[in-house]
């Protein structure tokens, strides 16, 4: 112990606390390293540095401690792998601190052939130490055999990918291809000739101009022929998925995810039913928009190919003021959601009119948002709206012409909101989110007795319950969190307004289950909730670490399962899942 504290005060003031942090873990614990380092910055350990973010800060916290000895380095099987012979699924980590590409081809991928399905990772962070050429050098030496179902590559430092994956005869049975921030490249495979690839995900890469820069015939061939899914991230140079013009692509993709991608334009693609874009320009909205809603460019006015399109998120699109007219046709639309648009302020009464199939319309964030006009009569199928930040929406209007909607989310936006809710015919289920001023709930909540489900969450200055509470018949489920006052006032049995609530089979306050019910929700489902909570909130950087860290907080300490358990393990689950499309998580998803 005296050498202990000894080293301890040997260290540097600013290094003494995220070593204390890690006296949390029990001896012997295995932890990921950037998991630590994310620990350290939700907590507020680490600081961004002059020009050094803080994940850089971190990193060198760690090089230091570990430095002096002060974490033990589990040693790497790497080499063994040419012993084992494995099936199904392979996910090879660090591999940066791989150089030899003798020892990557030690293990012998090409000759496991029941292996389905290759992930390669070189880590989450910059890894200065390791050069582009040797990263390149050790890839190559990883070939798999021809028989893979998905692939994915995370971290890759090279600025090509090497021979075999080039190579259309190993690559042909491919179903999945994930490349996950490999910043280096400058041009891919060509992924437009494997046959039986239906899901391809690539982001990262801020060079590349072309998801396919091979030279179709366009007179007899078609490109991704199979594709059914594709999701194009953080890749501020690409211009098109096709270099070469006017061959006919994507015969069969249904989903379209696209986030950061600013210089793309996108031409006719007929068979899209879920279209996402965020953080583009509006000429990507418009190229789109034109393309396959324009009844002059479609080839007749009966066979609007947008007319397939079934659910549309437009997010981050800050100088968007009004949606494309041509959203009007999309008369198949079922699900539309719009969020970051600060210059948006209203959705046109012709644009919902339009809309005759939506059932769930979410509005994120929008900051100027005024008005859902008197469009909102036309929605005569919707089951589902949700407002979420937007100040300047004072009223809900035609409220009570929405026959079918049932589900309605309310989060962080003007008191004057729930005067709107009054009247709504057929509601089923009302969540209210973070009304931190509000002093009373509105009186019209005890006459919506149709209501089944109510959350009520962070309203702090709210007292009491509305004295018709207790005309809610129907309820069955009661949660209300951060509400301090009210949740007092509701405690079984000695709560003044226990009574109004007594009826309810499922009620719960802060998590604890005040009634005889058997819980409908495990500790996973709260944390289910609360990863729900905080979908709206984006991932972690300087500017909403607070956010975060008190996410944490609510997860080690407010939620009841894990403070019995103390099950760090679970916390550090909670880390890679709030990773923005973390690459873990994706390919844990994938089944072949």
């Amino acid at each position: 112990m005296s050498a202990l504290r000894l080293s301890y005060f040997n260290l540097k003031l600013s290094l003494r606390p995220c070593f204390t942090f890690c006296a949390v873990f029990p001896k012997d614990f295995k932890m990921v390293k950037e998991n630590l380092i994310q620990l350290w910055m939700a907590n507020g350990l680490v600081t961004s540095r002059g020009n050094l973010q803080m994940e850089h800060v971190g990193n060198e916290v760690w090089n230091e401690l570990n430095q002096r000895s002060f974490f033990q380095e589990v040693k790497s099987d790497f080499v063994e792998l040419q012993n084992l012979q494995l099936g199904g699924k392979l996910h090879i980590k660090r591999l940066h601190k791989v150089s030899n590409e003798e020892d990557a081809r030690k293990a012998n991928l090409i000759g496991k052939k029941d292996l389905n399905r290759l992930y390669l990772s070189w880590g989450d962070y910059i890894n200065s130490q390791v050069s582009s050429v040797d990263a390149e050098r050790v890839l190559e030496a990883l070939e798999p055999h021809s028989g893979l179902k998905s692939f994915g590559v995370q971290g890759y430092t090279g600025t090509q990918f090497p021979p075999w994956m080039r190579n259309t005869s190993i690559l042909k049975g491919l179903v999945h291809i994930i490349l996950y921030d490999c910043k280096n490249v400058r041009q891919l495979p060509l992924f437009g000739k494997l046959p039986c690839l239906t899901y391809l995900y690539v982001s990262g890469m801020k060079d590349l101009k072309y998801i396919d820069n091979d030279l179709h015939e366009p007179a007899t061939e078609k490109a991704f022929t199979s594709l059914k899914k594709l999701t194009l991230s953080d890749l501020p140079n690409l211009e098109r998925v096709l270099e070469a013009e006017g061959v006919e692509m994507l015969p069969q993709l249904l989903k379209l995810d696209i986030t950061d991608v600013p210089k793309l334009a996108l031409q006719s693609l007929p068979s899209v039913e879920s279209l996402s874009v965020s953080g583009g320009n509006e000429e990507l909205l418009k190229s789109f928009f034109y393309n396959n809603c324009n009844e002059e460019v479609a080839s007749s006015s009966r066979e609007i190919s947008g007319n397939n399109l079934k659910s549309l998120c437009i997010s981050k699109f800050a100088k968007l003021m009004e949606l494309p007219v041509e959203l009007s046709r999309l008369g198949a639309l079922d699900n539309l959601k719009i969020a970051h648009c600060d210059e948006m302020e209203s959705l046109s009464e012709h644009l919902l009119q339009g809309l005759r199939s939506l059932r769930t319309l979410a509005i994120h964030e929008c900051g100027r948002f005024k008005s859902l006009s008197n469009g909102m009569r036309h929605l005569t199928c919707l089951e589902t709206l949700e407002i979420y930040n937007c100040p300047q929406l004072v009223s809900l209007d035609n409220m009570n012409s929405l026959t079918s909607l049932r589900r309605l989310v309310l989060w962080e936006s003007n008191e004057n909101i729930l005067d709107g809710i009054e009247g709504i015919p057929s509601l089923q289920k009302l969540k209210l989110f973070n009304f931190p001023s509000l002093k009373s709930l509105p009186d019209c909540l005890g006459a919506m007795t149709s209501l089944q489900v109510l959350d009520i969450y962070n309203f702090p200055k709210v007292k009491s319950l509305p004295d018709n509470f207790q005309q809610l018949q129907n309820l069955q489920s009661l949660r209300i969190c951060g509400c301090p006052m009210l949740e007092k006032r509701c405690k079984r049995g000695i709560g003044e307004d226990w009574h109004k609530i007594a009826h309810i089979p499922q009620i719960e306050l802060n998590f604890e289950l005040q009634s005889d019910a058997e819980p409908t929700s495990s500790g996973e489902d709260d944390i289910a909730t609360w990863m729900q909570v905080m979908s709206h909130v984006p991932t972690i950087d300087e500017d909403n670490l607070p956010a975060w860290a008190q996410y944490m907080k609510v997860l080690t300490i407010n939620n009841p399962i894990i403070k019995e358990e103390k099950e760090w393990e679970r916390v550090s689950k909670v880390l890679d899942y709030i990773r923005h499309k973390d690459f873990d998580s994706m390919i844990e998803d994938i089944d072949v």
